[in-house]
């Protein structure tokens, strides 16, 4: 059974967004399986790869939406993407400088919890904002992948 399972009621209004959010979810379960049945070190480097090819496009992606859309904590949330790209980072120079000291269930449960701290809850609070910036924008919900 998958580590995350994507609900409905995890969506934050704009469906590229989302797509994003399934994504890190995905690399979530694979970092699960990489755990659980002790996947080498080959495994964990390419999902650390993953990781921060995912945090530069997708931070960069919905911090241009937010901006566009007018929300009025684009500042404060980019901080903690800073914050997450730093951590994920430290993460990451541990492996490369010695993988036998890097602690993948730390990194399942640093994943874990901006899972549930940043996206289920400080992006849930541009949710609204979102949908009225979509819905002016009919045009956007036919190709989610513009701004």
């Amino acid at each position: 059974m998958p580590y995350f399972v994507w609900q409905d009621s995890y969506t934050v209004g704009h469906p590229t967004l989302d797509y994003d959010h399934q994504r890190l979810g995905q690399i979530i379960n694979r970092l699960d399986d990489a755990v659980h049945f002790q996947h080498g070190d080959t495994e964990i480097s390419a999902i650390l790869s993953a990781l921060r090819h995912y945090v530069e496009s997708h931070f960069a992606r919905e911090e241009r939406l937010l901006e566009a859309a007018g929300y009025h904590h684009c500042t404060t949330h980019s901080v903690s993407h800073r914050r997450i790209e730093q951590t994920l980072e430290d993460f990451e120079n541990l492996h490369r400088s010695s993988p036998d000291n890097l602690d993948a269930k730390a990194l399942l449960a640093f994943l874990q919890r901006w899972l549930i701290n940043h996206i289920l809850k400080d992006d849930m609070d541009y949710r609204p904002m979102m949908e009225c910036y979509l819905a002016s924008r009919p045009a956007m919900a036919d190709h989610p992948g513009r701004l």
